[in-house]
């Protein structure tokens, strides 16, 4: 637990969420907002070089667009370490990437 993801109150079938939990590791939390923080910044320089954060940065505001950037970037670390493996830029499931593959050619 990093303290990535809102606190949850549900109850009655009413959900809640709360702020940040701020669980866990301060400093490697830390460590990934700002890391997400410099991919906001460059997206908001140069939008066409990284689409993805512009299109996020479209639907919310830069510094929350930061932290679903840092929470991604924990459950890719933490999905490497679990299973042992190296990280690929570019990346896809093979069911997606045979997807990709018949859309472009």
């Amino acid at each position: 637990m990093i303290g990535l993801v809102p606190q949850n109150d549900s109850t009655g079938g009413k959900v809640k969420q709360n702020g940040l939990s701020k669980k866990g590791d301060r400093y490697l939390r830390s460590l990934l907002v700002n890391g997400a923080m410099a991919v906001v910044q460059q997206a908001l320089i140069r939008p066409n070089k990284h689409p993805g954060v512009a299109k996020l940065l479209g639907r919310m505001p830069p510094k929350q667009a930061a932290i679903a950037i840092a929470n991604k970037t924990a459950r890719i670390a933490w999905a490497i370490m679990v299973k042992g493996g190296v990280y690929e830029v570019g990346h896809r499931a093979p069911q997606y990437r045979a997807q990709a593959c018949a859309a472009t050619g």
